[in-house]
């Protein structure tokens, strides 16, 4: 449930001017949130060089976050049911501060991966408490607005990893990076928890009828698969960009870092671009397009050296991003309103399973094999199939329409 009763008076429908300082620190911790799972791209080549691990080895460590994710997202409306969702967000972001200092002092491969899942466990908790205070706080009629500035988060961090990372690789070893990312996510908990606002409310977890029949829905799984896809070409090569340009531009660490910083700058424009798309060409049209666009770029990427293989950086995000309106809006027309909370929680964790775990995972094994370029291919192929799929993916609309 996005809003009950139980929500202070002084807290509900509120117009977003008066609930924008709220919105803005929920919106904070989503930033810290999201970081806290790309937070090991832009290092991949110190680190490894650091703690002397492999390409395989260190593309592993996404599908540990991510599995981390998939069990926590999946259960967090029994943990928002016990503390509501305003203490879950708290916790999560409290355990997301300590996971990355645990990362920081990480001194062995074994605890690397300790310290990864426990982050994708402590960030899956947040996503549907921070949505549900949020749309309990603001009126309705501004929730789009509202979510919007929520969803610049992810973007953001696209963005400012690499560019932090850029500018500090000359003062600040990743270990120290890793201790000012966690101690912004405490000091951003301590600030929700005596300043925020929303989400004094409990959650509502899934009940097994429900989750019975949205694991019968074949049309729920079809869309999983975009999902890994749509994942895929934004976070799974993202994580991988760096030691990429490293590994076959000859590139150093800090360069990398600024021009994938660079190359995601477009994303902000595109995410409000993409809501254009969706209503005009219609989501099924709008979702084939962003994932045939990455697919093509990607390939680019794999067969391109020089100049043309930055241009090809920069190229490939720019519709990439606007695979998810598209794909949300289709997810929420599939399903009735009360199974949507349940779609959402099995839907979300596979495709970031697969798209940002898996595929990371699958271009560092063949990495390892001197064969970055073909992993590359094969990840821009994976998505380019998405796409075709998605021309052909009519599923069943409880309401509105497929276009």
């Amino acid at each position: 449930m996005l809003f009950t009763q139980d929500a202070p008076e002084k807290e509900r429908d509120l117009p977003l001017k008066k609930a924008a300082g709220a919105v803005a620190l929920v919106t904070g911790i989503f930033y810290i949130n999201f970081v806290s799972r790309i937070v090991l791209a832009p290092v991949l080549p110190q680190l490894e060089q650091d703690m002397g691990i492999s390409h395989s080895q260190s593309g592993s460590l996404f599908l540990f976050i991510s599995l981390g994710y998939l069990v926590s997202i999946f259960s967090s409306g029994w943990v928002s049911g016990a503390l509501t969702h305003r203490r879950t967000i708290t916790l999560s972001a409290f355990l997301v501060g300590l996971a990355l200092w645990g990362l920081a002092v990480a001194q062995s491969l074994f605890a690397i991966r300790a310290a990864s899942l426990i982050i994708g466990l402590a960030s899956g908790l947040y996503l549907p408490s921070g949505i549900a205070s949020i749309t309990s706080m603001v009126k309705k009629e501004s929730w789009g607005k509202a979510l919007g500035i929520h969803e610049v988060a992810p973007n953001l961090a696209f963005i400012t990893v690499p560019l932090f990372f850029g500018l500090v690789a000359n003062f600040l070893s990743w270990r120290e990076t890793f201790f000012a990312w966690g101690a912004a996510s405490l000091a951003l908990c301590l600030a929700f928890y005596f300043f925020g606002r929303g989400g004094h409310f409990s959650g509502t977890p899934p009940s097994r009828a429900s989750l019975a029949l949205a694991i019968k829905n074949r049309d729920l799984w079809r869309m999983a698969a975009l999902f890994s896809c749509g994942v895929a070409s934004t976070a799974g090569l993202y994580s991988m960009m760096v030691l990429f340009l490293v590994e076959t531009g000859g590139m150093d660490t800090a360069r990398a870092g600024l021009v994938l910083s660079a190359s995601r700058a477009s994303t902000l424009v595109m995410a409000f671009v993409a809501g254009w798309a969706t209503d005009r060409f219609g989501p099924r049209k709008t979702m084939s397009a962003a994932l045939l666009s990455s697919c093509i770029f990607t390939l680019c990427m794999a067969l391109a050296t020089g100049p043309w293989l930055v241009a090809a950086v920069f190229l490939q995000p720019i519709l990439a991003v606007c695979f998810f309106p598209a794909a949300f809006a289709t997810l929420s027309g599939m399903v009735s309103p009360h199974m949507r909370n349940v779609a959402i929680s099995l839907v979300i964790p596979f495709g970031f399973v697969m798209g940002a775990g898996a595929i990371p995972a699958l271009i560092g094994a063949l990495a390892e094999m001197d064969c970055f370029r073909a992993g590359m291919a094969t990840a821009g192929a994976l998505i380019g199939f998405g796409g075709i799929g998605a021309i052909f993916f009519k599923p069943a609309f409880d309401h509105g329409n497929g276009k």
